[in-house]
C-alpha cells in the first residue's frame, strides 16, 4: 500500500523523538550502558512504515540524538574516541536493517501484488464466466461448448431445447452422443465436422443437407458452424458449435420453389393460351392478304391487324424471356455482325409503328461496317425495344434518332426521343419490372411495362450497360446501350455478316401433308392456306387417336403437329409415327403454343424434327417443307 511522503517522514522524526524519549526515562537505570538500544526499535519502525528513505533518516536523528543525550561528552555532538566505535557499529546496524526490511517489503509488495491480481482474475473470471453464461442464455441459437478432447463443457437452454439433453446430464458426454447428426437422404448417421476441427483448427459450416436427432429421436433440419477454442498460445483448447432449427428455413425455400414452379407453369400456360389463337389469325391474315392485297379497302384493315397480331406476339415472347433470364435458361448465340446490318433490321421491324404515328425517324451509323460479337436476334430486339418505347412515348409527328458508333473499345447505341420524357424520380426505377413511366388513358398503348427490364437484362448479358438520361418531363429521352467490340479477326471480310438468305421464289408442290391441331379454327385455316398458297395436298386430324389413324391411312411426308392434344399428347402420336412403317420417315414438325426448354427437350425426344412456337411465321414452315421436298 503506497502511503503519502509526509507521513512516512514524520514517522522517522516522530519514532526518533519517542525513542529519544524513552532512553530518557531509563537514562536513571543504564546510565552510559546502551545508548542505542530505543533507536534499534526506531529505525525498525520507520523501515517498516516508511521504507529506505526515511528509515536512513531515523538512523541519522537517532545517531545525533543519543551522542547529544548519551554520550560524552553529554550535550555536545562530538564524537569521542571511545563512543566511536558504538556510534559505528549502530549506523551499520541500521542500514543492514534498512536493506533487509526493503528485500523483505519488496517482497511483500510482490506477493501482495501476486494475491491482488490473482483475486483481480478471479473476479474479472467470475464477471466473465456471468457475462458467458448470460450471453448463452440470452442468444437465439444453439450453442455447445466442448473441451479440448470433444466432451461437452456447457450448452445454453437453446441446445438444451433442441438436443433434449439439459445442461448437466450433456457436460462430460463426448459431443457426437449429444449432437448427432444424420445425412437428409439417405439418413444414415454421419461424423459431425468436430473431430475435423479438433485435428486441423479452421472452422467448419454451414453443412445445410444433414438433420440433428435429438433424445427422443426427433430430426429436424440444421444450420450449423464450429469453429475452434484457442489458447494465447495458438493451442487448440475446445469447440464451440452453434447451430439452428432450419426448418422454416426449408419451408420457406421449398415455398420459394413451389412459388417459382407455379409461376413458370402459368407463365406457359399462358403463353400457350395466347399463342394458340394468335396462330390461326396470323394464317388467316396471310391467306386474306393473298386473296385480297390489291384491294384498297381490304389491305389497311387487314395490315393493322397484322401489326396488332404481331404485337400480341412481341408481349408473349416478352414474358417467356423475362422468365428464361430470371431462371438462367437463354443462351445468346453470338456471332460477329456488322452494325449497318443490325440497325437496318431493327429499323425495318419498327418502321410499321413509327410510321402509324407519323414519327420523323434519323438514322446515323459511323463507321457501319465496324462489327461486334453479339447474338443478332437478342441485339436486334434490344434496339427495337428502345424504338418502340420511343415510338409509344412520343406524341404523333415526333421525331426519333437512333446513333450507332464507336468510341473506343465500345459499341455505343443513342435512342432518342422528343416524346414525354421521364421526370427525375423514376430515372432509377425506369428498368424495374412492370414500372411504366406514366400511366394515363391518353398512355393505353404503353404496354406491359417488361421492355425496358428485359433489355437491361439482355445488355448486361452481352457485357454492356444502359441507361436512361432525360431533362424532365415534356422534354423527351435518350437511351444509351453500351456493348464492348468484338475482338479482331484477320480471316474475316470487314462489312455487315448476319444477312438473312435470299428466298427461294417456288413453292412446295404435291407434298402430303397431316395438319394436327385440337384448335379447328387453327387446323383449318392452315390447311387452308397449305392447300390454297402453297398447293399442298392436306388433311387435318383434331385430336391424337384421328391423327395417329389418318397418318396410317394417308401415309403423309410431312406432319404438322400440335403438341396439347386430348386423348393422346402430341409427343406420344410422334412416337407411334415413328414406329409405324407407313410414316416411321416422315418430316415432323411442332407446331405448339408450349415453347419452353423442357418442351422441345421432349420434341426431340419423341423424334420430332423441328419445334416451332405459335404463331408461326409462315414464312419458316415454307421453308421447312422446301427442304423437305429437295430431301
Amino acid at each position: 500500500m503506497t502511503r503519502p511522503d509526509f507521513l512516512r517522514y514524520f514517522s522517522a522524526v516522530a519514532s526518533t523523538g519517542l525513542a529519544t524519549v524513552a532512553r530518557l526515562a531509563l537514562d536513571p537505570f543504564l546510565g552510559a550502558l546502551l545508548p542505542f538500544v530505543t533507536y534499534y526499535a526506531a529505525v525498525l519502525f520507520t523501515a517498516w512504515y516508511g521504507g529506505v528513505g526515511p528509515a536512513i533518516l531515523a538512523v541519522v536523528l537517532g545517531s545525533l540524538l543519543s551522542d547529544y543525550f548519551f554520550l560524552a561528552p553529554l550535550h555536545s555532538v562530538q564524537i569521542a574516541d571511545e563512543t566511536a566505535f558504538g556510534m559505528a557499529l549502530f549506523n551499520v546496524a541500521g542500514l543492514f536493517v534498512i536493506f533487509y526490511s526493503r528485500d523483505h517489503q519488496v517482497g511483500r509488495t510482490r506477493l501482495e501484488r501476486e494475491v491482488l491480481q490473482r483475486c483481480r482474475a478471479e473476479a474479472e473470471g467470475r464477471v466473465e464466466g456471468e457475462r458467458l453464461r448470460v450471453t448463452l442464455e440470452g442468444v437465439g441459437d444453439g450453442v455447445i461448448v466442448t473441451d479440448a478432447s470433444g466432451c461437452v463443457a456447457r450448452i445454453n437452454p437453446v441446445a438444451e431445447c433442441l438436443l433434449g439433453w439439459s445442461s448437466a446430464e450433456a457436460a462430460g458426454r463426448p459431443l457426437a452422443e449429444v449432437f448427432r447428426r444424420i445425412d437428409e437422404q439417405p439418413r444414415a448417421e454421419v461424423e459431425g465436422p468436430a473431430p475435423e476441427v479438433l485435428r486441423e483448427g479452421p472452422a467448419v459450416g454451414p453443412a445445410r443437407d444433414s438433420l440433428l436427432v435429438s433424445r427422443d429421436g426427433t430430426a429436424r433440419p440444421i444450420d450449423e458452424r464450429v469453429s475452434p477454442i484457442r489458447d494465447p498460445n495458438g493451442e487448440i483448447t475446445g469447440l464451440v458449435v452453434i447451430f439452428r432449427d432450419a426448418t422454416d428455413r426449408k419451408r420457406a425455400e421449398e415455398a420459394t420453389r413451389e412459388a417459382d414452379r407455379r409461376n413458370d407453369e402459368f407463365l406457359a400456360t399462358l403463353a400457350h393460351e395466347l399463342r394458340n389463337p394468335l396462330a390461326p389469325i396470323r394464317t388467316g391474315l396471310r391467306i386474306l392478304k393473298q386473296s385480297e392485297g390489291d384491294n384498297p379497302t381490304v389491305e389497311p384493315l387487314r395490315a393493322m391487324m397484322e401489326r396488332q397480331a404481331e404485337h400480341l406476339s412481341r408481349l408473349v415472347e416478352d414474358l417467356m424471356d423475362l422468365s428464361r433470364i430470371s431462371h438462367g435458361s437463354i443462351q445468346l448465340r453470338k456471332e460477329i455482325v456488322g452494325l449497318a446490318t443490325v440497325v437496318d433490321q431493327a429499323v425495318a421491324a419498327n418502321r410499321p409503328l413509327i410510321d402509324e404515328r407519323e414519327h420523323a425517324l434519323s438514322v446515323s451509323v459511323h463507321d457501319g461496317d465496324e462489327r461486334i460479337e453479339a447474338d443478332p436476334t437478342r441485339l436486334e430486339q434490344i434496339l427495337s425495344n428502345l424504338l418502340t418505347n420511343a415510338a409509344r412515348y412520343t406524341d404523333p409527328g415526333g421525331h426519333i434518332r437512333l446513333d450507332a458508333r464507336r468510341e473506343g473499345d465500345e459499341v455505343v447505341f443513342r435512342v432518342g426521343d422528343t416524346g414525354i420524357g421521364i421526370a427525375p424520380e423514376m430515372l432509377p426505377k425506369v428498368f424495374d419490372m412492370f414500372v411504366q413511366i406514366e400511366r394515363r388513358l391518353d398512355r393505353s398503348k404503353g404496354g406491359l411495362g417488361i421492355g425496358l427490364s428485359l433489355t437491361k437484362n439482355l445488355v448486361q448479358m452481352h457485357g454492356g450497360t444502359i441507361e436512361a438520361h432525360s431533362e424532365g418531363p415534356g422534354k423527351g429521352s435518350e437511351f444509351v446501350v453500351r456493348l464492348p467490340m468484338a475482338a479482331a479477326r484477320t480471316d474475316e471480310p470487314r462489312g455487315p455478316t448476319h444477312q438473312p438468305p435470299a428466298r427461294v421464289a417456288r413453292e412446295p408442290r404435291g407434298s402430303r401433308i397431316l395438319v394436327v391441331d385440337d384448335n379447328q379454327d387453327a387446323a383449318d385455316t392452315l390447311a387452308r392456306y397449305l392447300t390454297r398458297v402453297m398447293g399442298g395436298r392436306v388433311e387435318v386430324a383434331y385430336d391424337g387417336p384421328a391423327a395417329v389413324d389418318a397418318a396410317r391411312r394417308f401415309r403423309p411426308e410431312i406432319v404438322l403437329l400440335d403438341i396439347g392434344l386430348p386423348g393422346m399428347s402430341g409427343y406420344e402420336v410422334a412416337e407411334r409415327l415413328r414406329s409405324g412403317p407407313e410414316t416411321g420417315g416422315a418430316l415432323l414438325i411442332a407446331l405448339t403454343g408450349w415453347g419452353q426448354d423442357e418442351d422441345r427437350r421432349r420434341s426431340k425426344a419423341a423424334g420430332i424434327d423441328f419445334h416451332l412456337v405459335k404463331p408461326v411465321d409462315l414464312d419458316a414452315i415454307q421453308d421447312l417443307l422446301l427442304k423437305a421436298e429437295s430431301t
